[in-house]
């Protein structure tokens, strides 16, 4: 897709044999089928189901799953508890709480953004 054409400039330059090509591509490949992989699992566990519905397939307009990643990064982004120095603002440590998700019976239930919160 888009990235092969946007590398292809550039990862030529990059690589000294042509022999190393197949190799820096499928390495490419790997890399970007587990990018899609996380952001699948994100908006599935960051996202509440019916927001997701609602962003992705409104009864009146077109969809925006790029809006539903976006905000699901927000949440997971936002759900992130930082222990930050308060005289030199360092942050100490930081420890995802990633809306407490739950499987049970294995469906995923996220609980709305402002009872998480809570």
């Amino acid at each position: 897709g888009f990235h092969s054409l946007a590398a292809t400039g550039t990862t030529v330059k990059q690589i000294s044999k042509e022999s190393e090509v197949r190799r820096v591509g499928y390495n490419a490949m790997i890399l970007e089928g587990a990018l899609a992989l996380l952001a699948l699992l994100l908006v599935a566990t960051a996202l509440p189901r019916n927001e997701y519905f609602s962003i992705v397939f409104p009864a009146n307009a077109d969809g925006n799953p790029i809006l539903a990643f976006s905000v699901a990064m927000g949440y997971m982004l936002h759900d992130i508890a930082f222990d930050q120095d308060p005289r030199t603002k360092a942050v100490r440590s930081s420890t995802p709480r990633f809306f407490r998700a739950q499987m049970k019976d294995g469906v995923i239930t996220v609980p709305p953004f402002h009872q998480a919160l809570a």
